[in-house]
């Protein structure tokens, strides 16, 4: 198995690149779906996730990092980028089961990540386990809404 090795600047950048991938996905199924409440609920969480591209920004620019020379490694960013990319572009799954799924990997992304750069970053290891929260929260939205239109 090839293990990955990041800079935090570089580890930053992919998760930037990730929550960009989820950004445009919301913002792309806001404007398709006809549900109001589910289109509501989509613009909420992408604008949500635009703010977390400004705040993994900020802490990215604003973190000087002592550790430099030391790598992040034992995440492998790229799978998590291609397993978002194929599931964005999976057919088989109706809008509220790929949001759940995606902010399921996202919730668990997070969390790992924080874990990852909690030693060259506290601001960015805090920051990280709060999105992690947050997907948390989305997915259990989406969960009821799902639930919901099962009933319905």
């Amino acid at each position: 198995m090839n293990m990955e090795r990041y800079t935090f600047s570089q580890f930053m950048s992919s998760l930037i690149k990730i929550e960009s991938m989820i950004t445009d996905f919301y913002k792309d199924l806001a404007e398709k779906i006809e549900s109001r409440d589910l289109h509501d609920m989509l613009v909420k969480f992408t604008q949500e996730s635009l703010k977390r591209l400004e705040s993994l920004n900020r802490v990215t620019q604003l973190s000087i990092v002592e550790f430099s020379l030391e790598h992040i490694t034992g995440l492998n960013l790229e799978d998590y980028v291609l397993h978002v990319d194929r599931l964005i572009k999976d057919e088989r799954y109706n809008a509220i089961n790929k949001a759940t799924m995606l902010e399921n990997i996202m919730q668990e992304l997070y969390s790992q990540a924080s874990k990852k750069t909690t030693y060259a970053s506290p601001d960015a290891g805090e920051l990280l386990e709060r999105f992690s929260q947050e997907s948390s929260k989305r997915k259990l939205k989406l969960l009821r809404l799902l639930q919901t239109s099962k009933t319905d």
